[in-house]
């Protein structure tokens, strides 16, 4: 029983770690100090860092990060650890960012993200394709899933007046990698 239990869990693993080898050319899996390393080597200093998390962003939307020929805003990678304070790198969420007046734009930029990254084709409805009207806190106009990957495209409020009333919105492609668990939860 020990064998089929053991062989069970390596199967899964493997069927996990072979869904997705690498993040930004970083091995899933792999120590925090290592995947920084080697973020920095691609990308220079991180924005910001702690415990559980890197993150390259530029607030100015200037700098764009290179992946999988495609140039994303945003960056954040996050780790999971275990017991004994080893560090996992579980998972990355990459964000593009487009103008009101780009949303074609966005929608190209969704399509090619989903037929280069996650080899499908999405057909949109009349909504989605003309960027749309309704616009009530973060709506999704778009998702598509996988095993340990989501794809999705959405407003998202930009805040310019003083007093906190959002005045404008925008849209963003995500491209969310994980939740790879390394850790073993004990009951």
């Amino acid at each position: 029983m020990k064998k089929v239990l053991l062989f069970l869990f390596l199967f899964t693993s493997f069927l996990q770690l072979n869904a997705q080898k690498t993040i930004c050319g970083v091995p899933v899996g792999s120590p925090k100090d290592i995947a920084k390393e080697m973020l920095s080597n691609k990308y220079g200093n991180a924005m910001f860092e702690d415990y559980t998390s890197i993150i390259y962003a530029d607030a100015n939307l200037i700098t764009e990060y290179s992946y999988a020929g495609l140039s994303w805003n945003d960056l954040y990678f996050s780790f999971e650890y275990d017991s004994k304070g080893n560090s996992f790198l579980d998972g990355a969420l990459l964000t593009r960012y487009f103008k009101k007046d780009e949303s074609e734009d966005a929608i190209a930029y969704f399509d090619t993200v989903m037929k280069e990254l996650l080899g499908k084709n999405y057909l949109y409805n009349d909504n989605v394709s003309t960027g749309g009207e309704e616009k009530d806190g973060v709506l999704p106009l778009a998702t598509c899933f996988g095993p340990h990957i989501a794809l999705r495209l959405s407003y998202v409020a930009v805040i310019k007046a003083p007093n906190g009333i959002i005045t404008d919105y925008h849209l963003k492609v995500s491209l969310l990698y994980g939740n790879y668990s390394f850790v073993e939860e004990s009951l």
